[in-house]
């Protein structure tokens, strides 16, 4: 279990992400060292990319060869207003 000031660092956290994605169209559905779905969501990287396969991510768009995330449909499902 999560101490409260761990908690409070992922929440402050996810809203750095927030605002880091807010003005993008799509977002890598986990990437290295940037804003990601996978860190939104708090997934790792083979957890995310199943997700994403499975289609229990929201908004998955392919394009090419890259498999990236609506950021509409993404902070839709996290219940963030934009």
């Amino acid at each position: 279990m999560m101490s409260a000031n761990e908690t409070q660092v992922l929440r402050d956290e996810r809203f750095g992400l927030l605002s880091e994605v807010r003005d993008r169209a799509t977002v890598p559905v986990w990437s290295h060292d940037g804003p990601s779905a996978a860190r939104l969501l708090g997934l790792g990287r083979s957890a995310a990319y199943e997700a994403a396969r499975n289609g229990e991510m929201p908004g998955v768009v392919r394009i090419g060869g890259a498999v990236r995330v609506s950021v509409p449909t993404l902070l839709a499902a996290l219940g963030v207003e934009q």
